[in-house]
């Protein structure tokens, strides 16, 4: 009887050492890892200067309820609540206490459904759709007064529909289509007072055929035939004309500020 107690106590002693974490005190919950490596309960880092860094709760390595990170100063950086299965919605905050981004996780931190991000100045800057990480429906820039300043449509993570882009003022600057990220068909390209100044059309990426132009009282002043991507009467080009179909050919792809990964590598979620 006495050998069997023994055993028993040796047994409830190795178990009560590999239920806690190296280095770290019994029955002390925060930044435990279980024998399996998993992150389990609270969880907490801080600063060189003592500010709390992140906190967060784990379930079998996975976070639940609320996950926060901060700056330094102690000020919220991005404010997660998870639900049972992991997925959350998530805000992430400027220096400032604005506003920078908000939106839905599924998986952790896989951007999911609609996401909004902001200017500093807590401006509304893009709205973009996204499917399981990947962007899918439109993105919609802004500009600070409201107004749109660009529309785009994708198809996972591929440019596929129109591609809209707007004075400050809201009228029309231009007018495309991709199609599997590229651009085909009619092209348009408008004045500021919202009068047609190009017309056109693209082939596989490339201008192709007759290029209209027009002054801003939609009067012809010069057109230019091009066969893939070249016009055959190059020699005709005024400077300014150069200048303005280069203007839009630098636009492809440029996107306001800002962007989550300018606050945090992966869009959030860092353990």
């Amino acid at each position: 009887m006495k050998k069997i107690s023994v055993l028993l106590l040796v047994i409830f002693f190795i178990n009560s050492i590999y239920s806690q974490n190296v280095g770290q005190k019994a029955n002390t919950k925060l930044n435990y890892t279980d024998i399996n490596g998993k992150k389990q309960g609270k969880w907490m880092k801080k600063y060189p200067n003592g500010k709390i860094a992140y906190e967060a709760y784990f379930i079998n390595d996975r976070p639940v309820k609320t996950y926060k990170r901060y700056y330094k100063s102690g000020q919220v950086k991005l404010d997660v609540y998870y639900d049972k299965n992991s997925n959350g919605y998530a805000k992430l905050f400027w220096d400032t206490k604005k506003l920078m981004a908000e939106g839905n996780y599924v998986n952790i931190n896989v951007k999911d459904s609609i996401w909004n991000m902001y200017g500093v100045d807590g401006k509304l800057m893009v709205t973009i759709s996204y499917k399981n990480g990947v962007k899918n429906g439109k993105e919609i820039k802004y500009y600070r007064n409201g107004n749109k300043a660009e529309i785009l449509e994708w198809k996972d993570d591929v440019r596929n529909g129109i591609w809209n882009w707007y004075y400050d003022n809201g009228k029309p600057r231009m007018k495309t289509h991709h199609v599997n990220g590229i651009r085909e068909g009619a092209f348009w390209f408008y004045h500021e007072n919202g009068m047609p100044y190009i017309t056109g059309h693209y082939k596989n990426d490339l201008k192709d055929g007759v290029w209209n132009f027009y002054d801003n009282k939609y009067k012809l002043f010069k057109t230019i035939t091009y066969i893939n991507g070249k016009a055959t009467n190059q020699d005709e080009l005024d400077e300014e004309t150069t200048k303005q179909i280069d203007e839009w050919e630098k636009m492809k792809g440029k996107i306001p500020e800002p962007t989550l990964e300018s606050i945090m590598p992966g869009g959030g979620y860092n353990r």
